[in-house]
């Protein structure tokens, strides 16, 4: 969650004077979210399939402490990626969209 927040926060401080001209020729307030929201998909969709591929990897490790779940269940992945992609990703950027 702090290396997106971060990482979001980086590229909106590179980018002040890009995001300033656009606004100086009439973009809108939704225009600049959707550039910044953009952005931070991209990189929430990189750090899902990375997240992914290191939990199948450690799920060996973790097969006696599952009971009830297959350690490659793909349901549990799909629904705890995407939550994770969901509620961390974009709520911590919106955060900073809104204060910077």
């Amino acid at each position: 969650m702090l290396e997106s927040n971060g990482g979001i926060s980086y590229l909106v401080g590179q980018r002040t004077q890009e995001i300033g001209i656009r606004m100086a020729l009439g973009a809108q307030r939704r225009d600049i979210l959707q550039l910044v929201l953009g952005e931070e998909a991209k990189m929430a969709m990189v750090g899902a399939a990375i997240g992914v591929a290191a939990s199948l990897g450690l799920a060996r490790l973790m097969t006696k402490q599952l009971f009830g779940v297959s350690a490659h269940d793909p349901l549990t992945y799909a629904i705890v990626a995407r939550s994770y992609r969901r509620s961390i990703g974009l709520v911590s950027n919106l955060a900073v969209v809104i204060v910077t």
